[in-house]
């Protein structure tokens, strides 16, 4: 089993350092004891991503219906709404994330072991992720003001006179046409909150991806090693302390699993349904005419929301394989020269394993790149629906 946890740290700290270090920019740290200055800060963060939620939403009910921009705030505040629900399932579930990392660090394979049954490519696919999701999050922050500022620009060029166009379009309560001051009030409230999502989102969903890589790996340690175990070459004494040992770890990463799947239900549930809402609703606004600037704009969005289906899927998956590895291991390995006793020992794994973990969303649905699929489906038939509607 995992050794001395000092020798095997450096590699699990490069699991977390990323997200955590995204959630330090949020004013969040996952410690028991949170000091006050940061608290201040989340919580400032959180009002401030919900005020402009709440005026995104005021924007859209005192604006006209034949308003172009109408389906665009939609899709923003359900975008808002994505990140709030994430990080305020992360401060609700604050106590258990850091009880899973704690566990998860503690039994962390040491370097040499890592080597040994070759498991060194879940950093590598979890470092590529990471590197992935920061500077996606980077361009879509960039993209989205430096063309809300390019627009505003043009306008100086066509018109004589600059945009004043907001990131995003919130519902003012003091008119800024016209005065710089409010104007960049507006304009860097809609910026940074839109930041802070991008970043909320990221890290999220970054953790997830940790925690399942690590959940994969020590399945696969497992299986790897109860492959190893020869009942013909041990005595039946040391052949039953190192199944009871596995047995003893596989209990353990059952549950770990369990607590994993509990942190991020809300996440997860947040991601599925409000991405789902987007996408639908950015490919209605395709339908229509709409400039090729938007067009693109509107490309981006559409793959930042796929991608967390996508991962979410992906973690389902790639879990629920890992397990059932495992459980197939049971019968795969050498137990048929093994004791009665030992025997006995492992019907006990194959009656408490009989069922592979996965991911699922408060017990109702399984989540797997078949659900992936479904999704697709249900893509299509709301595309289909919209296109319908708008040609009707």
């Amino acid at each position: 089993m995992p050794g001395d946890q000092s020798t095997s740290s450096t590699n699990f700290n490069s699991f977390v350092k990323g997200p955590k270090n995204m959630f330090k920019l949020l004013g969040i740290k996952l410690q028991k004891q949170g000091n006050l200055i940061s608290t201040m800060y989340t919580s400032f963060v959180v009002i401030s991503a919900t005020i402009v939620a709440i005026l995104q939403l005021c924007q859209i009910l005192t604006s006209d219906t034949s308003d172009p921009h109408r389906v665009q705030n939609v899709v923003y505040i359900t975008y808002f709404t994505v990140g709030l629900g994430k990080i305020l399932n992360i401060l609700y579930r604050r106590s258990i994330l850091i009880e899973c990392l704690s566990e998860l660090e503690g039994i962390y394979p040491v370097r040499e072991m890592e080597r040994k049954y070759s498991l060194q490519h879940y950093l590598k696919r979890y470092k590529r992720a990471e590197y992935f999701f920061w500077n996606f999050a980077m361009f879509l922050i960039s993209v989205y003001n430096l063309e809300t500022i390019v627009r505003s620009l043009l306008q100086l060029y066509l018109k004589g006179r600059y945009g004043y166009l907001l990131l995003v379009r919130i519902y003012t309560p003091f008119p800024y046409d016209g005065k710089l001051l409010v104007y960049l009030c507006y304009f860097t409230l809609g910026s940074i909150t839109g930041a802070w999502i991008a970043i909320i989102i990221a890290a999220a969903d970054l953790y997830l991806l940790g925690c399942v890589l690590q959940l994969c790996l020590h399945f696969e340690l497992l299986t790897k090693q109860l492959m190893e175990l020869d009942t013909r070459i041990l005595t039946e004494s040391e052949a039953i302390k190192r199944l009871n040992a596995i047995a003893k770890y596989q209990s353990e990463l059952i549950r770990l699993s369990r607590k994993v799947n509990r942190t991020f239900s809300g996440s997860m549930i947040v991601s599925l349904t409000a991405a789902s809402f987007i996408i639908c609703f950015l490919l209605f606004q395709l339908l229509g005419d709409v400039q090729l600037v938007d067009i693109a704009m509107v490309l981006i969005l559409l793959l930042n929301e796929s991608k967390q289906v996508l991962l979410i899927c992906y973690c389902g998956d790639k879990l629920l394989n890992s397990s059932q590895r495992f459980n197939e291991s049971l019968y795969m390995h050498n137990w048929v020269d093994g004791s009665v006793c030992y025997q006995r020992h492992l019907l006990f794994m194959l009656l408490y394993a009989h069922n592979p973990i996965m991911l699922n969303l408060l017990d109702i649905t399984d989540i797997t790149l078949v659900t992936l699929k479904e999704v697709l489906v249900v893509y299509g038939a709301a595309y289909r629906f919209f296109t319908v509607l708008k040609t009707a």
